[in-house]
This record gives C-alpha cells, sequence and structure tokens, in this order.
C-alpha cells in the first residue's frame, strides 16, 4: 500500500560508469514553498528536541494511521510508541524522517523523508533496495573502516544484499555497523549503516484538515 501516491519523483537512471547504480535519489525538501508549513515544521522539531509530548499530541490527528495492520488513531499511536517514557523510540525515529526533508504532492500534502519519494519501477523492490544518504560514502569489501574500498557511492539507490547490520570485523566494541549490499556490477561489499536508508522505513504525511497542520501517518513497512 502506498499512501503518498503523486509524491515528487526525483530519480535518475545510472551513468554507465564502473561506479553507477541502479538510480540516483538526491535530497530534496521543498517545505519552504509553504511559510505556514515550514514554521509548523520547524516548531515540531523543537518539540521533538525538547521531548514535548503536549505540543507533538496537538498536532497528531485522531485518525492517525500508526500501521497496516488497522491500528489507527490516536490512542493506538500513544500506546504503540509511549513518548512519555524515557525509552520511547519515537522523539529519534520521528525527528529523522523530519531532518531529511520532503516533498508535498499535487494535494498538498508533505510526505518525509525525501527517500520516500522514489517509486519503486524507478529503483527496483523497494524491501531489496535502499538509499545511500550522503556523497563519497565507500564501498568496503569486508565490515570493517580498515578494509580495501571498491567503490565509491553518492546518493545512490542500491541494492541490499541483507538489512541485517553486521558490528565491525576490525572493531567490534567501536558501534560502527555494516549492511551488506551488492553492485550493479554484481560485486559485493559493504557499507556503513549509518549511510543506508530503507525505502519503506519510517515515513511520515502531513494534511491540512480545518487550518491546521496535522500529522495524519507515520508507519513503516507495506
Amino acid at each position: 500500500m502506498r499512501i503518498a501516491a503523486g509524491v515528487l519523483l526525483i530519480a535518475a537512471l545510472a551513468a554507465a560508469d564502473a561506479g553507477a547504480q541502479v538510480a540516483k535519489l538526491y535530497p530534496v525538501d521543498e517545505a519552504a514553498r509553504d511559510p505556514e508549513f515550514f514554521a509548523f515544521r520547524a516548531r515540531l522539531m523543537v518539540a521533538i528536541q525538547k521531548r514535548d509530548t503536549a505540543f507533538l499530541y496537538s498536532v497528531v490527528s485522531d485518525r492517525i494511521k500508526n500501521s497496516f495492520g488497522g491500528d489507527d488513531g490516536i490512542a493506538e499511536f500513544k500506546d504503540l510508541w509511549r513518548p512519555e517514557e524515557p525509552d520511547s523510540k519515537l522523539w529519534g525515529t520521528l525527528g529523522e524522517a523530519l531532518a531529511f526533508g520532503g516533498t508535498f504532492d499535487q494535494a498538498h500534502n508533505f510526505f518525509a523523508p525525501y527517500w520516500y519519494a522514489v517509486e519503486p519501477s524507478a529503483g527496483g523492490d523497494p524491501f531489496v533496495y535502499g538509499v545511500i544518504v550522503g556523497s563519497g560514502v565507500k564501498v568496503r569489501r569486508e565490515p570493517s573502516a580498515a578494509s580495501a574500498s571498491i567503490a565509491d557511492l553518492a546518493f545512490d539507490v542500491i541494492k541490499v544484499k541483507d538489512w541485517q547490520q553486521k558490528p565491525d570485523s576490525t572493531e567490534p566494541a567501536n558501534g560502527r555497523t555494516w549492511i551488506a549490499v551488492e553492485l550493479a556490477d554484481r560485486r559485493p561489499g559493504f557499507v556503513a549503516g549509518a549511510y543506508v536508508r530503507s525505502r519503506v522505513g519510517y515515513r511520515a504525511g502531513f494534511a491540512k484538515r480545518g487550518g491546521r497542520w496535522l500529522l495524519e501517518f507515520f508507519v513503516a513497512g507495506d
């Protein structure tokens, strides 16, 4: 199920050079096209930093979509995320989605993060292909920063062989993790997990209802 039908497509076919992958997805943020939404998002991001549950609840739709299993509504949202608890993952997850920009659709709804704009036809199965969020990102032969680099990536859509993050093979205690990928020429490699995002990971949708911007959905999966 795709909620963001009509979201701006920002993908180009890869060039024929050895480093080219399936497609490119460059960062885009259209929020400034609507000054009112831009100010709303800035206020929400401040609330996220302060873990301001009162403001958060004031901008969550009563009918918010939380999953594809039918558990919708603000009561389910609160139960799912438990924002008041110190270990709630909501703040970091929603904060990241907003920090990476987004786009408006033809109905002037706003969707974030920007990589959610990629259509499956432009970059393959979204459960298989991820997005590189950065330039000069090294693909290593082994899951280690000490391993040889076999390619450089920049905002590429790339095939992910295994979404399970692997600890650094040389220094497992350093906290760095790696994602197994496959280049367009079928060479296997590893990219630091900090630079890979799933196109079916958590994404947010906002709509203006009764003169107010509201969070209409915050879901992952398909």
